[in-house]
């Protein structure tokens, strides 16, 4: 059965004829209102004998709650935040993995090549093993060359000690027999 409205929005449609689509805040739950003046035309007049064509004669009022719409969006985005947090802890051990592998390892090779140089037997032979072309494989390219120079210092001066004590003996050989 058609309503009488007090509303101030509707009353007005009879006078300025317009489609209006409103937002509405009811007992704080928002709903989408849609008002909507009904023009009359031809069929109209044939049944509405005081309606003129072009003319109003009818407001439709039509308001739909959005709570459910809030909490499906609701819903959702604490199922995205989830899925987003998941895939970051994911993403974040990959990446600290791929550290480890990459940096890590040849790090603590290089340290305990170093702590071996420093506090172990000394082996000048030892070298470090070179994988790829970063920072990391250029300073232990770098620390083998140090190293093999440093060999080749300790081994020529072993070998000229050696040639010294073979002078000195035989100098000591012939100073006997003079």
């Amino acid at each position: 059965a058609p309503q009488i409205s007090n509303d101030k929005r509707i009353i007005e449609q009879f006078s300025n004829p317009k489609i209006q689509a409103l937002e509405e805040n009811v007992n704080g739950v928002v709903h989408l209102r849609l008002i909507r003046p009904l023009i009359a035309d031809e069929s109209c007049v044939a049944c509405h004998a005081n309606a003129n064509i072009g003319s109003v004669i009818g407001v439709m009022d039509i308001s739909h709650s959005l709570e459910g719409v809030q909490k499906d969006i609701s819903k959702t985005s604490q199922s995205y935040i989830v899925i987003f947090t998941i895939a970051l802890i994911f993403t974040l051990c990959v990446v600290l993995l791929m550290l480890k592998v990459v940096v890590g390892k040849p790090v603590l090779e290089l340290l305990n090549h170093a702590k071996e140089l420093a506090q172990g037997s000394g082996n000048l032979k030892a070298r470090i093993s070179v994988k790829g072309q970063d920072e990391i494989a250029l300073a232990c390219g770098y620390i083998n060359q140090f190293i093999e120079k440093t060999h080749k210092a300790v081994s020529g001066a072993s070998h000229n000690s050696k040639n010294v004590e073979k002078q000195s003996n035989l100098l000591n050989s012939n100073a006997i027999s003079l």
